[in-house]
């Protein structure tokens, strides 16, 4: 993981400054740092204390979520504009849970103790912020009862492929999708002989404007 201040950091695009500009206040950035992360670094642990709010610039991350019994289970992925640590800043978590990067990934840090001490706008943004999420992951599982396999599964591969690379865990990700291993392997190996993949050893090369076109049928 590297990091940089934020008021010295030069990769970041006017698109990128405007908009957490609109999200966060000028003193929480005027302490900010920059955080990049590798493929599969973790940006937080749950074993380890938070001590910053994270709202990821550029990149994509994963959500896991361990039970008692040590399993651990993929719960969401993240991508441009996501918090990390939201419901820290609000009191309602104290133990923070596994986030790890996909691909290369860029964050903005903020201390998470004057982030707790925000009131007005800001707190209105991270509590519109969680009820959004709380939604998504409510749409999440009734997709998963309601729509073919196929059709959710070229949707996520879109979200989490990286520079046109799917290789996201099988097991994993048919947890995810609430899904047998056996179904998961078979709709991915059906994607591949229609031409929306293309695989070679253990990577699939993603036909994105097909699959893009596969997933916008599905939804008209």
């Amino acid at each position: 993981m590297k990091q940089s201040r934020f008021q010295v950091y030069q990769g970041l695009s006017t698109t990128d400054l405007e908009r957490m500009n609109a999200y966060f206040p000028t003193n929480l950035l005027s302490m900010a740092e920059i955080k990049e992360y590798k493929n599969n670094e973790y940006i937080t642990q749950a074993t380890k204390s938070l001590e910053q709010l994270f709202f990821i610039i550029k990149g994509k991350a994963k959500i896991y979520v361990t039970h008692e019994n040590g399993k651990k289970i993929l719960l969401q992925f993240l991508t441009t504009g996501d918090l990390i640590g939201e419901l820290t800043v609000v009191g309602a978590e104290s133990t923070p849970k596994d986030v790890v990067a996909i691909g290369n990934t860029i964050c903005l840090a903020v201390p998470m103790k004057i982030a707790q001490k925000e009131e007005g706008i800001f707190l209105k943004k991270i509590a519109r912020y969680i009820g959004e999420k709380l939604l998504f992951r409510a749409e999440h599982f009734s997709r998963n009862q309601s729509y073919e396999l196929k059709y959710r599964l070229a949707e996520i591969i879109l979200q989490v492929e990286i520079d046109g690379i799917y290789h996201e865990k099988h097991i994993e990700m048919a947890e995810y999708l609430g899904v047998s291993y056996r179904h998961y392997t078979h709709t991915l190996k059906k994607l591949t002989e229609e031409g929306y993949l293309r695989k070679q050893h253990r990577e699939y090369f993603v036909n994105r404007p097909q699959l893009k076109k596969l997933v916008s049928c599905h939804a008209s």
